[in-house]
């Protein structure tokens, strides 16, 4: 009689509240894939971040290559020339006729049996304005 009891009420305590395989597999894959999801999106946002900043990096760069294109092509102006060669105390005059060297590019030969091709070598030839030209 009482020991019976006392035997089946000890074995529920020792075995415990059984739960099913199955559904902790599931519970365990769907705990996986959500921590998954939430890590993604935690990364795509922080990507997305990343990308905001390079490119407004970037507009800010070619803002400062437009500006430095225009200060240097002010700066080698004819006009600005002369002034900084002033400034610098340098007298300087346009070459005279028979000192200006005329460069006239040739093809290139044919390239022979292991020759490099025709964009490797450029030849020119050197020509000198007569007086009568």
């Amino acid at each position: 009689g009482e020991d019976a009891v006392r035997h089946r009420n000890n074995r529920r305590k020792r075995d415990g509240f059984a739960f099913p395989a199955p559904f902790t597999s599931l519970v365990a894959v769907a705990a996986s894939l959500g921590l998954a999801y939430i890590w993604l999106s935690c990364r795509c946002e922080a990507l997305g971040r990343d990308i905001k900043a390079l490119e407004a990096e970037g507009e800010t760069l070619q803002r400062r290559l437009l500006n430095e294109q225009c200060r240097w092509t002010r700066l080698k102006s004819p006009e600005n020339m002369e002034r900084a060669l002033a400034a610098l105390k340098i007298v300087m005059v346009w070459p005279r006729r028979e000192q200006v060297v005329y460069l006239h590019e040739e093809p290139a030969p044919a390239p022979e049996s292991g020759a490099p091709g025709r964009d490797a070598l450029t030849y020119v030839r050197r020509g000198r304005i007569g007086l009568d030209d």
